[in-house]
Order: structure tokens, then C-alpha cells, then sequence
């Protein structure tokens, strides 16, 4: 199964039980995974983001008017098969799943939310102390997409190659990013 529900018993809560969302691996669909984990249920499939991928990459294509290969000065055509040779937004390898971060935000802003670098100026001084400034990031390293998140006033790692959500300590998360970002990941 690539969806876990995890159930802890938390005796420091009122409620006692908490419940988290997370989807383990499947193929090469961890941006899909991703957004998911972050917002803890089964709101996008493989099909969702690839249609926002094809979508911007025939946008693109138009903008910047690329012809069809070959052929000088013809016209745009949006067919699967034209966009996916030229595709920079969405995987279209048979595993396809790595999307880009176009994708993600597009994706993303359905439900309100932005996907802000963590390297952005205005929020560099915040980044001192995530968990006051944001109640989830998304973190991609490697064209892998893991989210880490608040659940249950916890941070989680529910990255999903992890065969479980990982507890993140509230106090070591601004030194864990911190090494993410010294390691070349980029954190939004």
C-alpha cells in the first residue's frame, strides 16, 4: 500500500490520538507524493500534475514560438507526443512524476497556498525559526520532492521514501533545514 495513515497515541494530548497522512514512493511520482503528504490526503493524482505540465509547457512553447521540430516556421501544434519531446514541466517517461516546481505552485495554489524560496529576502530572517513563520515546507533535492510539515502541533518528515512519517523535534527543525539547505536542497 502506498498510503499510510499513521496513528499514535499521544498521552500529553486531549485528544490522545493524531492522525497522518503519507504516501510511500510509488514509481517516480514523489512530486505527487509530495503535495499530498503536505496536505494530508489524496488531493492530486499522476494525471492532475501532468496536465498542469502539459498545459505550461505548451504555454511556453507559445510564448517563446517554437516551432515544430523540423520543420521552420510552422505552427504550434499541442499534441502529447510534440510537447513531451520538448517537455521541461512534466516527466514523460513511462515512471514520470518528476514535475517542476512550475507544477508544484500551480498545483498548490488551487488551495491558497505559495510556495515561497527560503532563500527569498523577505523571509531569510524568518527562516531563524520556522515553525513560527509557516506550517509546512516543501523541500526538493536531487529531482526528489518531500514535504515536511505540522501535524499535531509536531513537525513531521513525511518524505516518501521514509517507510513512516519521521518526528522532527520543534527545536531541531530550524538546524535541520538549515543542513538541508548546506546540502543543496532547495526549501520553500
Amino acid at each position: 500500500s502506498i498510503v499510510q495513515a499513521l496513528v499514535l497515541s499521544d498521552p500529553t494530548s486531549p485528544q490522545r490520538l493524531m492522525y497522518i497522512y503519507h504516501e510511500r514512493q510509488l514509481g517516480g511520482l514523489c512530486g505527487v507524493h509530495c503535495l499530498n503528504n503536505l496536505l494530508q490526503g489524496p488531493h492530486f493524482g499522476p494525471g492532475d500534475l501532468a496536465e498542469i505540465g502539459v498545459r505550461l509547457d505548451c504555454e511556453e512553447r507559445q510564448l517563446l514560438s517554437w516551432p515544430r521540430v523540423g520543420k521552420p516556421g510552422a505552427e504550434i501544434e499541442d499534441s502529447w507526443e510534440d510537447v513531451a519531446a520538448h517537455a521541461y514541466n512534466v516527466d514523460s517517461s513511462p515512471d514520470g512524476g518528476n514535475f517542476s516546481i512550475q507544477v508544484l505552485a500551480l498545483a498548490l495554489g488551487k488551495f491558497q497556498l505559495e510556495l515561497l524560496p527560503s532563500r527569498h529576502p523577505s523571509v531569510r530572517e524568518a527562516m531563524q525559526d520556522p515553525a513560527k513563520v509557516s506550517q509546512a515546507f516543501v523541500c526538493q533535492y536531487k529531482d526528489h520532492w518531500f514535504a515536511v510539515r505540522e501535524v499535531a502541533d509536531r513537525w513531521w518528515n513525511l518524505n516518501s521514501t521514509r517507510p513512516l512519517p519521521g518526528l522532527v523535534t520543534g527545536a531541531g527543525l530550524a538546524s535541520w533545514l538549515a543542513e538541508l539547505d548546506g546540502d543543496g536542497h532547495c526549501i520553500f
